[in-house]
């Protein structure tokens, strides 16, 4: 599966993506660097299913 397709069963599945990280480096509190191979790979993934990744979204939105 592509991480879009994750993605796409994982809110199928009513996953709580914003329990789930695929980071290769973190910062010390768990968030997602944004700038690695897997973090990219993961915002195009959301964006594909026009969503924003809820590790990455500003505080407050959703």
């Amino acid at each position: 599966m592509s991480k879009a397709e994750i993605v796409g069963r994982g809110l199928e599945l009513g996953v709580n993506f914003a329990d789930t990280t695929s980071c290769y480096d973190p910062d010390a509190q768990g968030q997602p660097c944004g700038h690695c191979d897997s973090c990219l790979h993961r915002d195009a993934a959301f964006a594909a299913h026009g969503l924003t990744d809820p590790r990455r979204a500003p505080a407050g939105a959703s």
